[in-house]
């Protein structure tokens, strides 16, 4: 009877740490999971802040006052006078204008995309940093007027933002 009684207790105590050996399973694979899904929450984070920088940027580039179009002294919403940014791009790559710009704008190339018109592209704004980690590009519909010819062509300005 005493055998009976031995055996049957050491079957119960096998049968009670498969079980907490069991759930010690589930919850470190619970936590393995867990913290898998909460690194990508956080990468995936990361890139929509960078996406809504670049978004921020290229609005901020659009309504500069030292590219926008202006008529009798109105401005226009969306548009950048074709000469001001040619203009704005050899003034603002060196010297004291470079370090402004760069403080406003970052490290970013923007540049303008004219596939409707025989101009070619106009880089606006270029400044890469040494080491570049990486990049994300936004764009925006404009008008490029030319006032010298009297013209108006649709475009887009792509800012590509450098992290």
């Amino acid at each position: 009877m005493r055998m009976v009684l031995l055996r049957k207790s050491q079957v119960q105590m096998g049968e009670t740490i498969s079980v907490v050996i069991i759930i010690v399973i589930l919850i470190v694979l619970g936590l393995v999971f867990y913290f898998s899904l909460s690194g990508s929450g956080v990468e995936r984070e990361r890139e929509e802040v960078q996406e809504l920088d670049s978004i921020s940027t290229a609005i901020f580039v659009s309504r500069m006052e030292e590219i926008k179009c202006s008529r009798a002294g109105a401005t226009t919403y969306a548009c950048i006078d074709m000469y001001k940014a040619k203009a704005f791009h050899n003034a603002s790559s060196s010297g004291m204008p470079r370090e402004i710009y760069t403080s406003l704008i970052g490290y970013a190339n923007v540049t303008l995309n004219m596939h409707y018109s025989t101009q070619k592209n106009i880089t606006i704004y270029s400044h890469e940093p040494s080491n570049i980690s990486g990049s994300v590009t936004a764009y925006m519909p404009v008008m490029v007027s030319d006032p010298v010819n009297n013209t108006q062509h649709f475009a887009y300005l792509e800012v590509e933002v450098f992290s």
